[in-house]
């Protein structure tokens, strides 16, 4: 009745005072001595102290959010922070980084392929290695944190496609390197699209968390992209076997070529992996 009367009226009343209150004054009426009056006491000078206490703190916490320390540049504020705070999770971050070394990568795979020389093939070695970093970093950020934006399981398996597309440009590199192979048109198309395809990917990963959308649209063109990479496989492969090979050392080239076409085409095969996992994460974070 206090409390509706208070509400009716736009009076400031507070719900366990009135409660508190109540017991009170019930208690009174059956038996005066049944009330713990020390107790009562407590309670309304609980009552007195709370709204000046409050006001306090809460002046003492705002002058302390609005002061700045001038050598940090930080807020006085950070010295409340909760210290069972969970630490940031940068797993989405280190997908990026991994990404982002994985074009490096497809790119100085495009630079060998037109040019080979030591200093191209030096490139994508040096982005596999950066590569590799990044996803054992992400490892350890998914063995310390409690939670993750998007299931741990996704994450992971999107690394290891990223890094599996990293290995073979370079497990293609390293074998032209080896076998003493030239370029040619094939090699040189293919390793354009993957670098293309490699871009699309490195985009979704920025855009998968605030834009999820436009994640799925790029993933989308790195799958037509893995398509015309499948394309320019068999096409090569054709013509491989088209040829007239008359000596032991043909043979031995349409195998090696044979070989690098199918690194190509496994790169190839992984941008599809990537790019329907991203899609999945897609439809559960949707």
């Amino acid at each position: 009745m206090v409390i509706l009367s208070a509400a009716l009226l736009g009076g400031p009343v507070s719900t366990t005072q009135v409660v508190s209150g109540v017991i009170i004054g019930t208690g009174t009426a059956e038996n005066v001595r049944k009330i713990r009056w020390n107790l009562a006491a407590n309670i309304v000078t609980a009552w007195i102290l709370t709204i000046p206490f409050a006001a306090i703190v809460a002046a003492a916490m705002y002058f302390c959010g609005q002061t700045f320390d001038v050598e940090t540049g930080r807020s006085l504020m950070n010295l409340f922070k909760n210290p069972l705070k969970p630490r940031q999770d940068r797993s989405i971050e280190r997908l990026i980084h991994q990404a982002s070394a994985c074009v490096t990568g497809l790119s100085g795979l495009v630079e060998f392929a037109r040019v080979p020389s030591e200093e191209t093939a030096k490139i994508v070695h040096d982005a596999e290695e950066l590569g590799d970093e990044e996803r054992r970093l992400l490892v350890d950020e998914l063995n310390r944190t409690f939670v993750t934006p998007i299931d741990r399981e996704d994450l992971f398996a999107l690394s290891r496609a990223i890094d599996d597309i990293l290995d073979y440009a370079y497990t293609t590199v390293d074998e032209m390197m080896l076998f003493k192979l030239q370029s040619n048109i094939y090699v040189t198309k293919m390793a354009e699209v993957l670098l293309t395809s490699g871009k699309e990917i490195h985009v979704a990963m920025q855009r998968l968390l605030e834009h999820p959308n436009v994640a799925s649209e790029h993933a989308v063109r790195a799958k037509q992209h893995e398509n015309q990479v499948e394309k320019l496989y068999r096409e090569a492969t054709a013509c491989l076997f088209h040829g007239k090979v008359e000596t032991v050392d043909g043979v031995m080239e349409v195998l090696k070529l044979r070989e690098v076409y199918r690194h190509l085409s496994n790169a190839a095969d992984r941008v599809d992996t990537a790019a329907n996992i991203i899609s999945d994460v897609i439809m559960k974070i949707m």
